[in-house]
């Protein structure tokens, strides 16, 4: 015994644990941290434009039926402005256009027909829905009863370049089983 205490033997390989990493292994941690936090600030440009390349997605058009388009449309009208370009440009003779009702009295996809009825757009050429649904799965289950009801199997669906990714893997689950091949065409936004 030492001064009183008594003298413990450990077997070979144990001892008393001793507490990892002490306040300069956590300031070091804290530094590595925030050297990283550092590094993706400094290439947060290159970063996120990869992932919005990565996220932005847009088919080249193809001869279909109809294009489609889905609510949500800007200000501007820059979803009917490409859907109506496509038109003109041939690639399909009907325009489809969905979205909910803003008001009791002004359903979005009503303004989206005047809107092509201005560009020149004759109205037997369009289709209008109206839904009091908000969201693009339930848009996107009317647009193909439409579809399947009208007989179109093939669609191109113009929307927003940010939402395109979003647009395709729902069309993929919605129209993907009824048969109807479409393409996406994002509009730069």
């Amino acid at each position: 015994m030492c001064r009183g205490r008594p003298i413990r033997a450990y077997p070979e390989g144990a001892g008393p644990k001793r507490a990892r990493g002490g306040a300069s292994a956590k300031l070091l941690f804290l530094i590595f941290v925030l050297l990283m936090l550092g590094v993706v600030y400094y290439f947060r440009g290159p970063i996120l434009r990869s992932v919005g390349h990565w996220w932005i997605v847009s088919d080249a058009p193809n001869k279909a039926q109809v294009i489609a388009v889905c609510g949500g449309d800007n200000a501007q009208g820059e979803r009917v402005r490409k859907a109506v370009e496509l038109y003109r440009a041939g690639w399909a003779e009907w325009l489809l256009f969905s979205g909910a009702t803003l008001r009791p009295y002004l359903p979005e996809a009503d303004l989206m027909k005047r809107e092509a009825a201005k560009q020149g757009v004759r109205a037997d050429r369009v289709v209008a829905l109206s839904s009091v649904e908000v969201g693009t799965v339930e848009e996107m289950r009317q647009m193909k009863a439409t579809l399947e009801q009208r007989g179109w199997k093939q669609v191109l669906l113009v929307t927003s370049n940010y939402d395109a990714r979003r647009l395709r893997l729902v069309a993929a689950k919605v129209l993907g089983g009824a048969g109807i091949s479409f393409r996406v065409v994002a509009v730069e936004d």
